[in-house]
């Protein structure tokens, strides 16, 4: 039985519950629109939807196969995310089975009521993982932060869509995405017992940071803007000069070992090469970075 009582959310579960009758365990809600502590005029437009099944193999075919393409509802993208008990029981399994994600962050998303909504079936968060020692994969969790950093590049380049301004939000949309996964890569850099993955939990954790002189204010003014944009549609200052500032800081913090390691160019190029089957967009950044800084500056 659903818990959830916005329409759009029961019409979801109606087809989910129609579509996995008799291989669905429980289903939960994660990310920004299932996410009550933000305003009521945060832009929302994609709603994440964590499916536990019995088996993986009985998904029907064509639905495995768009796994990572999302679904069309009033206007929001919709992603159906796939898992067992089984899977969040071993960081393997869920790698198998969850290629695109994050076994930690998934896991505490998951875990804590705080970080999800649960909607249907039975609540199995008790048979989850203990996160108390949980050790996070750095290098994975900075590598979501600069995915959505290169598809924002990738959409400022892109000739494709002739609707300029469309791109652009959608380029300022990914943007912030970038910001507040890199922000909560920051949270637990700092502190491995911080298990929150909310933008308002994030954001009172960065300005504890920043008070406390752990963290520089820039990174924090990355966040702000990032925060006022989904509020207002709007920045402070000029789109790409906040882009090519925040790229810059990265690189540097990255190249001058202020992060969790130090990667000089030709390790960073490397990185950026083989996460998500390459990042071109950054690297050819890094490459014209290059030519303008010395290699000890990046």
């Amino acid at each position: 039985m659903s818990t959830h009582q916005d329409p759009l959310i029961q019409k979801i579960l109606h087809l989910i519950e129609t579509r996995f009758a008799g291989n669905l365990n429980s289903v939960y809600g994660i990310g920004s629109y299932f996410d009550d502590s933000l305003p009521s005029k945060w832009m929302r437009n994609d709603i994440d939807i964590v499916i536990f099944v019995e088996s993986i193999t009985r998904i029907p075919e064509e639905e495995w196969k768009q796994r990572f393409k999302p679904k069309k509802f009033n206007g929001y993208d919709v992603w159906f995310l796939f898992n067992t008990i089984e899977g969040f029981q071993d960081k393997n399994k869920f790698e198998e089975i969850s290629e695109r994600a994050n076994y930690e962050w998934s896991l505490i998303e998951l875990k804590l009521p705080e970080n999800s909504k649960f909607l249907y079936g039975l609540d199995i968060r008790n048979k989850l993982p203990d996160i108390k020692n949980i050790q996070f994969d750095y290098d994975d969790i900075l590598a979501r932060a600069l995915y959505h950093l290169d598809l924002c590049l990738k959409q400022l380049t892109s000739r494709k869509d002739k609707d300029k301004n469309r791109v652009k939000v959608t380029a300022m949309k990914e943007f912030t995405k970038a910001v507040f996964k890199y922000s909560f890569y920051i949270c637990i850099f700092y502190d491995s017992t911080f298990h929150f993955t909310s933008i308002h939990n994030i954001e009172k954790k960065i300005f504890k940071l920043v008070e406390n002189k752990k963290f520089d204010e820039l990174g924090l003014y990355f966040l702000s803007e990032s925060i006022h944009f989904r509020k207002e549609q709007e920045f402070h200052e000029p789109f790409k000069h906040l882009l090519q500032k925040f790229i810059d800081y990265i690189f540097n913090l990255l190249g001058n070992g202020k992060l969790h390691r130090p990667m000089k160019y030709q390790e960073l190029k490397k990185y950026l090469g083989t996460t998500f089957r390459g990042l071109p967009y950054l690297i050819r950044v890094l490459d014209n970075a290059k030519q303008t800084y010395n290699d000890k500056d990046i």
